[in-house]
């Protein structure tokens, strides 16, 4: 077995661990079918690929986090990331694992399916944690395997 194969399944492990843990953190809450419809929302509005309709579900102080951001961004920079992800990615398609929520947490396991400018698919799975305040995303925290993800994105050139 491969060192990157190792590291694939000790990431999925990883990610399934603390899947469970937050939907366990999530299940324990009443669940509500209107923070359940946002997170629908969340998903349908990044598979439009336009970022006003993302940045739009957020609350003005709402915050963004992800393994490859240094610190959170706020809407606006989210918004301008979203943007530049709208050029570097030819397609970008999001699909719902599982959702689970409730009043003010929502937690979405997902798989990304998404290729690059010069024609490499890279698919990724994922968890995201939203925070819900008085009916908006207050704050976005994405988890997957970013040294994977990373080392395939610089192994490709760019077209």
């Amino acid at each position: 077995m491969t060192d990157p194969d190792r590291r694939g399944r000790r990431s999925r492990r990883l990610q399934n661990g603390l899947f469970a843990f937050v939907l366990v953190l999530v299940a324990s809450c009443r669940r509500t079918d209107a923070a359940h419809d946002l997170g629908q929302k969340w998903v349908d509005a990044l598979n439009s690929r336009d970022p006003a309709r993302v940045a739009a579900l957020m609350a003005s102080d709402g915050t963004f986090l992800d393994p490859v951001t240094p610190q959170p961004l706020s809407v606006d920079g989210f918004r301008s990331r979203l943007q530049i992800e709208r050029t570097v990615w030819k397609e970008r398609e999001y699909r719902v694992r599982q959702l689970v929520a409730n009043d003010d947490r929502i937690a979405i396991k997902w798989e990304l399916k998404q290729r690059y400018a010069n024609d490499v698919l890279f698919p990724i799975e994922g968890l995201t944690v939203l925070d819900v305040r008085d009916g908006r995303v207050a704050s976005v925290r994405d988890y997957y395997n970013a040294a994977l993800y990373l080392g395939l994105l610089s192994a490709q050139p760019a077209k």
